[in-house]
């Protein structure tokens, strides 16, 4: 019995594989009943296996990977130099683990991490020069914890400790913890800064659908 459950589980293994070893280019997939299918009309089974897209001078623009016709695996895409662009994984249709950018001359310009399609846990943003800009932590896709702002010399410019939408303490340039007299101005620098980040989740949404 045994023998014969490892037998069943080395061939569902090969099957899968073989699966994944398909490779189509993503114009062949279409948007149905929630899934993604073949162009055939007359296939039944979501699509499984990878996608892939080329620019027109023949360097590959995203590679992705779906499971019964969702994104499910790695997601990336490059500039049409050849350089990465962006990095992510998928869990059953939604983003999950680590979600990574890059400027095109290949310096890293942000690292999110997501749980289940929400942020969860650090996330960090560079200059162009490689240089830290900002760096803030996530819990169940709100800010939780110390957010930091950093001027291009590298200079503390903004600090709070922040929970929600509950700041908890305010620092000085210095670092230090101080009672400022108007706590919305933080508030707005820290909702621009959260809007930036949603806007940058939502470019790689709307780049593998």
């Amino acid at each position: 019995m045994k023998l014969r459950s490892l037998v069943l589980g080395i061939f569902a293994g090969f099957l899968t594989i073989i699966a994944f070893a398909e490779e189509v280019n993503t114009s062949q997939l279409y948007w149905r009943n929630q899934r993604f299918y073949l162009d055939n009309e007359k296939t039944t089974e979501p699509y499984t296996g990878y996608a892939v897209a080329y620019y027109k001078n023949g360097k590959m623009a995203e590679k992705k990977q779906y499971l019964n016709g969702v994104l499910n695996g790695s997601y990336e895409s490059w500039y049409a130099t050849g350089t990465k662009r962006q990095e992510v994984q998928y869990l059953q249709g939604a983003l999950s683990g680590s979600y990574t950018v890059w400027y095109p001359d290949g310096n890293k310009m942000m690292v999110m991490n997501f749980k289940f399609g929400e942020k969860n846990g650090p996330c960090e943003i560079w200059y162009k020069d490689g240089k830290m800009w900002m760096k803030t932590n996530f819990k169940n896709d709100l800010m939780n914890g110390i957010f930091e702002i950093f001027n291009k010399d590298g200079k503390l410019n903004f600090k709070v400790d922040i929970y929600g939408y509950h700041i908890k303490t305010v620092y000085s340039a210095s670092g230090k913890p101080m009672t400022p007299t108007n706590y919305s101005l933080y508030m707005t620098t820290i909702q621009r800064w959260h809007n930036k980040i949603v806007s940058l989740q939502s470019n790689v949404a709307r780049t593998v659908r």
